[in-house]
């Protein structure tokens, strides 16, 4: 779960947390001001977002509860225009192709936190979200050791 996570920790710390995107227009204003190319940033790595996965402790993990699907939230607590749970049949910003599951999947039940495709990902042009293994350092399908796809960017947000 995203709490126990590096970065989540570092922006709780710094009195923040991990960025909740929860509309197309503030989708479009985190890529236009801060991910895509020419913004000074160089964010071309995943990138974690405050989007996790959590489930009714009633039931043991990564089991579906009656009527309580595990479902992936923002981490404070904002609603989404979107329907995003992994129960929705188009996951809006999530990547879905005919390769990958439509995201966020929960693959093999060990994927509990969010992030944006490295720009070098093949998923990458559109910058596109997964969900992935909480403590991994680096993540390219098939290869988690590929360090042109490293699990090290992140972006804080904090209340005005």
């Amino acid at each position: 779960m995203i709490k126990t996570h590096p970065e989540f920790q570092a922006a709780k710390n710094l009195g923040g947390y991990l960025v909740t995107i929860t509309s197309t227009a503030e989708w479009n204003w985190v890529r236009t001001n801060l991910i895509n190319s020419g913004t000074g940033y160089n964010m071309n790595h995943n990138i974690w977002i405050g989007n996790n996965k959590v489930r009714n402790a009633a039931f043991p993990n990564n089991t579906v509860s009656p009527g309580i699907p595990i479902e992936f939230y923002w981490v404070t607590g904002e609603n989404s225009k979107f329907n995003w749970t992994n129960t929705a049949t188009v996951q809006h910003n999530f990547q879905t192709n005919s390769n990958i599951p439509d995201e966020p999947n929960n693959h093999n039940n060990n994927e509990g936190c969010s992030h944006i495709w490295s720009a070098n990902s093949a998923f990458g042009s559109n910058r596109t979200w997964n969900d992935a293994p909480c403590h991994i350092t680096s993540f390219f399908p098939g290869d988690l050791s590929n360090q042109n796809s490293a699990m090290n960017e992140f972006i804080f947000e904090f209340h005005q």
